[in-house]
């Protein structure tokens, strides 16, 4: 289990016991009345010597504005069921990261709304603290010029040494999971449910895959959260807000790859759209509409590219570099790149 018990720029909980702070964290964000930030002011109200005395439903009600309904009338039994939470997340391999700890993603500091917690499985949790990471996202239902477009761009974003971020479902954000896994690459998948839920449960078996090759699977529910419609829209800030550029690439009208868009666009990222989704099929309606509103269109042309030199930083440059590098994956896909 892990969590920045000396973190930088940790709003006043450098110093504090790892263990109290933790489960205090852990018990506030069952809370569910409560905004990222109120559990933050919550957390530095109550963290401390002598925390569970102060975590009473008025403490609760205190970091408020708003009249608030089913606040928790017996804390104790939030610090109980923190207890177990912390004990699971140690059997899964993984832990959380507190907002404002040294090990919280920069990029995502900034955005609005950031989580209050991330949960994690996955050996590497400063994967999440570099810089060079590229968003991919579009529908589940691609056609195959889709399918091998996703797998192209995770595998080109890999050998030029970026962390590809998508969200683990059917179409896309599989197929660029993939192909950032075939070129040796990490890659980061951002869930709507619990990290101990896999959704859907086709990509479980690309959830070991993603984990076993240094990867991270990552969520601001905690465990046993199944999925719920509103949840996905919620994690696709996540999503968009770990990277400096977004690509989409294929999305009909009303996909929730637009919702990231829309994020995308409100945290100051690039978003670009990769010719696969500029057709006339329904898969492309939406994409198709980001191009002609202005979004930057990829042109898919050279061989790979050779791995990038040692330190060499890629970030927004990368995002540059993909709209000529895009394609020559053929070998690792079995189709010409689309």
């Amino acid at each position: 289990m892990q969590v920045e018990e000396n973190a930088a720029g940790g709003g006043g909980y450098s110093g504090e016991p790892f263990r109290e702070l933790l489960i205090m964290a852990l018990a506030i964000d069952r809370i569910g009345c409560l905004t990222a930030a109120e559990k933050l002011r919550l957390l530095d109200r109550t963290a401390g010597a002598g925390a569970a005395a102060r975590l009473t439903p008025r403490a609760v009600r205190a970091v408020s504005p708003r009249r608030l309904r089913a606040v928790p009338q017996e804390p104790g039994r939030l610090l109980e069921a923190a207890e177990r939470e912390r004990s699971r997340l140690t059997q899964l391999g993984g832990g959380c990261i507190l907002y404002g700890s040294g090990r919280y993603p920069p990029l995502l500091t900034a955005i609005h709304d950031p989580p209050f917690l991330l949960y994690y499985r996955g050996n590497d949790p400063d994967l999440l603290s570099s810089a060079d990471h590229l968003s991919v996202v579009g529908t589940r239902r691609p056609s195959g010029a889709g399918r091998r477009a996703a797998f192209a761009v995770g595998f080109h974003a890999a050998r030029r040494g970026a962390t590809v971020v998508s969200g683990l479902a059917r179409g896309v954000d599989a197929e660029a999971h993939r192909g950032c896994l075939a070129a040796g690459g990490r890659t980061v998948a951002v869930l709507g449910t619990g990290v101990d839920t896999i959704y859907p449960r086709s990509s479980e078996s690309l959830a070991r895959a993603l984990i076993a090759d240094g990867g991270l699977l990552l969520s601001e529910y905690r465990l046993g959260t199944q999925p719920r419609r509103y949840h996905f829209p919620n994690r696709n800030r996540i999503i968009s807000g770990l990277a400096t550029a977004l690509v989409v690439i294929q999305a009909p009208a009303g996909s929730g790859a637009l919702i990231t868009v829309d994020h995308a666009l409100d945290q100051g990222r690039d978003v670009l759209v990769h010719p696969a989704g500029l057709g006339d099929a329904v898969c492309c309606a939406g994409s198709a509409a980001l191009a002609a509103d202005g979004a930057t269109i990829l042109a898919t042309a050279a061989p790979a590219p050779p791995a990038p030199r040692s330190g060499a930083t890629v970030g927004r440059r990368l995002s540059r570099s993909l709209r000529s590098e895009l394609t020559g994956v053929s070998a690792c896909y079995g189709g010409p790149d689309g």
